[in-house]
């Protein structure tokens, strides 16, 4: 028996902003984060820059889909998303 996987994900019905979830990450003291290592606005851009630059790989490979704008609008169920927050689609 075959399981298809690719079709259990989430898509939001508001994609999560990935410079803001960056951002809170960063303000988070388990980050690590120090002041060597950038201003936390720069950082959080190029975290958003890389994935929305790696979109297409990441939907191809992990049914994660980054929209042109930088938002976060699905992700495989499989990472253990709260069904409370999702719904099958597409």
């Amino acid at each position: 028996m075959k399981l298809n996987l690719y079709n259990l994900y989430w898509c939001s019905q508001n994609p999560l902003p990935i410079y803001e979830m960056a951002r809170m990450a960063l303000d988070d003291a388990e980050s690590g984060w120090t002041e060597v290592d950038g201003p936390k606005t720069e950082l959080a851009q190029s975290v958003q820059e890389l994935l929305i630059e790696k979109a297409r790989m990441l939907d191809d490979y992990f049914s994660t889909v980054i929209d042109s704008d930088g938002n976060l609008c699905s992700l495989p169920l499989l990472l253990g998303v709260s069904q409370c927050y999702t719904q099958i689609c597409r």
